[in-house]
């Protein structure tokens, strides 16, 4: 049966997403295909004019650089900041036709519409801006005062490593002098380490890892006045309490204590640094079966609400004598611990690694969490449905599953591209904060090629919702009449909603407001209106009268359009169903439904 809605009778309003609920994560069914919600679009226009005032708009991929590098390097996955004019800036390392390798600034001053060269190069000679092992890696971090701070490398396996410090001025361009971590703390430059992680505290100072003398164990250093005035920096401890911890991302949680996540053992493993009390916790577990080359498929995140947030590549078959990785999201917080984990997506042994198993596509995960709800992202190639595309995927805080919010590229099964992606994000200061919208950079080539470096925004708001509102009643059937649906999501072809424990053959009639009720209101028969009674026209029902079938079900499609002007459109729904001699009233009413048009 063709179901057909009459674009004129629908009713949609907007509500600001700061009261957006999360929502229930109700599970698919089969429904017969029915018109579009695209025509909705012609009901209000004020209101879809302010809805595109409040929603970010999604921009279209840029090419920030192309060169021989073109990108930070895809260990620290921090390559990007925002500051206080929310000015954004990206750092790629210019390759300069092979004589050189220059850390390069890049500024737009327009959201990431346009971006140029603002500062270059932020290294010289004693730092790997020329010589025949050059920088190759870099991270970033931005303070409340605009004030960048940049640590880089020159990490040449098997016996060439040096680590570098400075910091930078984003209102004059003026920069520290470049402080020697290797020689400050006396680390051979034989002393192997991907140590790639800096951080800002709430209290203004810097937090990043440094190198030790011993292979791949990365030290936790601070700076001693906020801000790293003087670029002076203390010892704070080893990041693993023994043996090798490497490629370490480090977080701070709502409290200011700061996490850290690292490979150690073919495992992902985590510890805690309390800054006041100068304590360690131990070390816990985070995703087991890591190893080869998986090692540096991680990243980690922190939220407002006391969570800590992960990511790793894990071998869903490790002792099947065969890899078989999978992205695996987990949540730890003070109670709790870590969560048994959630797989994000899958990917073959051969999609991760090239024929000579050099690592390859295992850095082809960013994490990130939007600080205030706890919703989180996650930059992924999707090998699956979208044929090897960079898309963005997500979970709301309370939801079970990921599901995908959008495709930032063209398909691809080629091993090198959309390589390394990162989001903006970090906990201090505000500016950085992940919270509405996601800025997300990847780097894109195929292996031999020059490689470019890109950048997309994608709104990280409004949040697709369908919240059940109460329950229904009994009639004929014994059974409560349901309406149910699953959050309706931007773009989602099979969207629908499904109407069940009516009587059957019963004739049944949809009803919508903007907002519910306030309160529920009973009207007989064990019977409660859930529907705004100020806004309802009960002589004209959304949809119908229709006839449920043997089974007393009607399934309902609406196809939803990949309209942005169209997220964060709110509908409360309840169906009515006609069952004389049922109760008093002659009728049974299902629960409410309401719903969030979103991602």
């Amino acid at each position: 049966m063709d179901v057909q809605v009459a674009p004129e009778r629908l009713v949609f309003a907007h509500q600001s997403t700061s009261t957006r609920r999360s929502r229930n994560g109700l599970g698919q069914y089969a429904a017969p295909s029915c018109g579009s919600l695209e025509s909705v679009r012609r009901l209000l226009p004020p209101t879809l004019l302010l809805l595109t005032a409040l929603v970010p708009a999604q921009l279209a991929p840029q090419n920030l650089w192309t060169g021989g590098w073109g990108h930070s390097g895809p260990v620290g996955q921090r390559g990007a900041v925002r500051d206080s004019n929310g000015d954004l800036f990206c750092l790629v390392i210019d390759r300069g036709g092979g004589s050189q390798d220059a850390l390069t600034l890049l500024r737009s001053a327009d959201g990431g519409q346009t971006w140029s060269v603002w500062l270059a190069p932020l290294n010289d000679a004693s730092s790997g801006l020329t010589g025949t092992h050059r920088a190759n890696q870099a991270v970033i971090a931005v303070d409340d005062q605009d004030r960048l701070h940049v640590s880089w490398q020159r990490a040449w396996y098997p016996s060439d490593y040096e680590q570098f410090y400075r910091s930078v001025d984003l209102a004059t361009g003026t920069m520290s002098a470049i402080l020697n971590l290797n020689t400050m703390l006396g680390v051979p430059l034989t002393a192997r380490s991907n140590a790639q992680a800096i951080h800002v505290a709430a209290d203004g100072r810097i937090w990043m890892t440094g190198p030790t003398a011993s292979n791949w164990q990365e030290t936790l250093l601070v700076s001693n006045q906020p801000y790293a005035a003087g670029s002076t920096f203390s010892v704070v401890g080893s990041i693993a309490p023994s043996g090798q911890g490497q490629n370490a991302r480090i977080a701070f949680d709502a409290s200011g204590v700061l996490h850290a996540i690292y490979y150690a053992g073919n495992q992902i493993r985590h510890r805690s640094h309390d800054p006041v009390a100068g304590t360690w916790s131990a070390v816990s577990v985070v995703a087991p079966h890591g190893g080869g080359s998986m090692a540096r498929a991680f990243d980690l995140r922190a939220d407002a609400l006391g969570g800590v947030h992960a990511i790793a590549m894990v071998n869903t078959t490790p002792t099947g004598g065969t890899t078989n990785p999978a992205l695996r999201y987990s949540r730890r917080d003070a109670t709790s611990g870590w969560s048994p984990g959630i797989d994000v997506g899958s990917w073959t042994q051969a999609q991760i690694t090239d024929p000579n198993g050099a690592l390859s596509n295992m850095r082809t995960a960013g994490l990130a969490v939007n600080e205030i709800t706890g919703d989180v992202f996650v930059a992924m190639r999707d090998f699956g449905s979208a044929a090897g595309a960079l898309v963005i995927v997500r979970k709301a805080a309370a939801e079970a599953t990921f599901h995908r919010m959008t495709t930032l590229t063209a398909p691809s099964q080629a091993r090198d591209d959309y390589h390394a992606p990162f989001f903006i994000g970090h906990e201090n200061p505000g500016t950085t904060l992940t919270v509405s919208d996601l800025q997300v950079f990847w780097r894109q080539g195929p292996a031999g090629s020059q490689f470019s470096t890109w950048h997309a925004q994608q709104p990280g708001a409004p949040l697709a919702a369908a919240i059940t509102l109460g329950s229904g009643c009994p009639g004929s059937s014994g059974t409560p009449l349901a309406l149910a649906a699953p959050p309706p999501i931007m773009g989602d072809a099979t969207w629908g909603a499904l109407v069940s424990g009516g009587p059957a053959g019963g004739l049944a009639s949809i009803y919508t407001t903007p907002l519910p009720s306030p309160s529920p209101v009973a009207v007989g028969g064990g019977c409660s209106v859930y529907l705004d009674l100020g806004a309802i026209v009960i002589s004209a029902p959304i949809l119908g009268p229709l006839p449920l079938d043997a089974l007393g079900q009607l399934p309902i499609a609406y196809p939803i359009p990949a309209n942005p002007s169209l997220a964060g459109l709110r509908l409360t729904a309840q169906v009515v169903v006609a069952d004389p001699g049922a109760n008093p009233i002659n009728l049974v009413l299902s629960n409410g439904l309401d719903l969030f048009f979103g991602w």
